[in-house]
């Protein structure tokens, strides 16, 4: 499954905007059957060359933190998330990016605390898996979309749109140790989103 991914933005010390992901985020992806192309910001991507996109973790939604960092990122993802709606291919967003996708699923955010560090999640089928976390927004329930997993205090770790291919997850897989259950499940189902 070839796969665009959209990074993260950051600001140097020189006051220079660049792209930046974790250098495990890529490799993982390619351990577990998809083939990455980073997409470049400033730069039309050729979706039609995909058959999916992956959106990293990083930065906040525009909308609740203002930035000119946040503001970039939020326009570039707005170009390809809109193509990617029209060409029907699966989304996948990955914490930031999973807010991202919320968000053009109308969710609302809260601003949570506690929410950095490794933390129980349910299943939507009673499993429990033990995921990280390093958000300070939570997707609160009223999203157009089924709910996956969720923390202890009802906020929503996982979700899904079958109609829009779109899925999200508030955990960086790229962070673990070993892949978890958790991160394994939504790569399957990723998968079948096709």
């Amino acid at each position: 499954m070839k796969v665009g991914v959209i990074s993260k933005l950051i600001k140097s010390s020189y006051g220079e905007t660049m792209q930046a992901i974790d250098l495990r985020f890529c490799p993982i992806l390619e351990q577990n059957g998809f083939k990455t192309n980073l997409l470049i910001y400033g730069k039309t991507p050729n979706l039609k060359e995909l058959d999916a996109v992956i959106i990293s973790g990083g930065n906040d939604l525009n909308s609740l933190i203002s930035n000119d960092i946040n503001a970039a990122r939020d326009e570039f993802e707005t170009i390809v998330l809109n193509e990617c709606l029209k060409l029907n291919l699966p989304i996948l967003g990955i914490c930031k990016g999973a807010q991202s996708l919320a968000n053009i699923l109308g969710a609302k955010f809260k601003k949570i605390d506690n929410h950095v560090g490794v933390h129980e999640i349910l299943w939507r089928n009673g499993k429990k898996f033990e995921v990280n976390s390093y958000h300070n927004w939570a997707i609160e329930y009223n999203l157009n979309g089924e709910i996956l997993a969720t923390s202890s205090d009802n906020t929503v770790e996982a979700f899904i749109n079958n109609d829009k291919k779109i899925i999200g997850a508030m955990w960086h897989f790229e962070r673990e140790e070993t892949l978890s259950a958790a991160s394994k499940e939504i790569f399957k189902i990723f998968k079948e989103l096709k």
